[in-house]
């Protein structure tokens, strides 16, 4: 390996760039395909396409179609779909505890709410998680000696969006005086108040897996920093979907005022079920902005490999079982690095 590396570095045939790519590509994703396990058939698939364009023959007048592989990673943000009190039951039919009277929780639920600290209290919080991708560049101009001062490109990939979440909350609570004690030394009165609260909490939890594709226009320049733009989207199914909710109820009695911590007492009892959901499917739209920095100039080994970062404003299309289709504002952010074959 050694005395083909440094045949690659002095001469920089084309004839030994193939194979030294297909070794760092596989070297690398090794390790990623051993966590992310629906990765292993695409990456196989995406090893032998680049295998067979780097083998065939070009023409005197077009380049290799396939002239780029991307490894992104990144995460994204955004908000939830509103999901009512009948959406809940829908997702979970068989749930005896969501079919219990919840009628006494009026609270609204925003999109980016997802849980309350008390009846009054919401808190927002956006759905969001990390993003793992494998593309391919395609190049759409691949005219030899034109004089362009952009290049186009079709990248085309798999996307995986893990620790997607929904949530709702129902509570209630009183609070009520239910005894007075009066000190026979010097008769000094403590207050014995009893805090009652009931409150069911229903999670929604999967992940994403789709096709991507984006249309970029790369700016052509002699400098190691570029930028580019582009449209993109993407479509596929959720995977290991499941949802659970549990009903608490806490009751508490304390003294105010008083030094009698002997009469503070507590009790809490809880119920939870969990059940399967099936998979549905989700899609979104995004434009995209990015930099593009190649590592070198003259060696043709470093002036092959570009570091990116890439932001991706989106809007998500997002299906929950036994609930119509809702739209959502997220955004997306990318980074990582491309090995450029030509």
């Amino acid at each position: 390996m050694s005395g083909c590396y440094r045949c690659f570095i002095v001469r920089g045939t084309i004839q030994q760039r193939p194979a030294l790519y297909s070794f760092i590509l596989i070297r690398t994703m090794t390790s990623l395909l051993t966590a992310v396990r629906p990765y292993t058939l695409v990456f196989s698939l995406l090893v032998a396409m680049v295998a067979n364009a780097q083998g065939q023959p070009t023409s005197t007048d077009r380049a290799p179609l396939i002239t780029t592989v991307y490894f992104p990673v990144g995460f994204f943000a955004g908000g939830t779909p509103l999901m009512t009190t009948p959406d809940w039951r829908n997702l979970m039919p068989t749930s005896e505890l969501l079919q219990r009277d919840l009628s006494w929780d009026t609270d609204g639920q925003s999109t980016f709410s997802t849980y309350k600290n008390d009846p009054e209290d919401w808190k927002n919080m956006a759905n969001g998680g990390p993003i793992l991708e494998v593309s391919l560049g395609l190049d759409m101009g691949r005219k030899k000696g034109a004089e362009a001062r952009f290049d186009k490109e079709l990248r085309v990939g798999v996307s995986f969006l893990a620790n997607g979440s929904l949530g709702r909350t129902w509570e209630r609570s009183a609070t009520g005086r239910y005894d007075t004690l009066t000190s026979s030394l010097n008769g000094q009165q403590s207050y014995i108040d009893t805090t009652w609260l009931e409150q069911y909490e229903a999670e929604y939890r999967f992940t994403r897996i789709g096709l991507n594709a984006s249309y970029i226009v790369r700016k052509r320049t002699a400098s190691k920093l570029t930028w580019y733009v582009g449209l993109g989207g993407m479509v596929g199914t959720t995977m290991n979907a499941s949802a659970s909710v549990q009903h608490f109820v806490n009751t508490t009695a304390s003294r105010s005022p008083g030094n009698y911590p002997e009469l503070d007492s507590s009790y809490e009892a809880d119920e939870y079920e969990e059940v399967h959901v099936v998979s549905t499917a989700w899609g979104a739209a995004y434009a995209l902005a990015g930099l593009d920095l190649r590592l070198g100039n003259k060696s043709p080994f470093w002036s092959s490999i570009h570091l990116f970062n890439e932001l991706r404003p989106t809007l998500m299309f997002s299906k929950v079982p036994g609930s119509a289709m809702a739209t959502t504002g997220a955004f997306q952010n990318v980074f990582g690095f491309r090995l450029d074959l030509r």
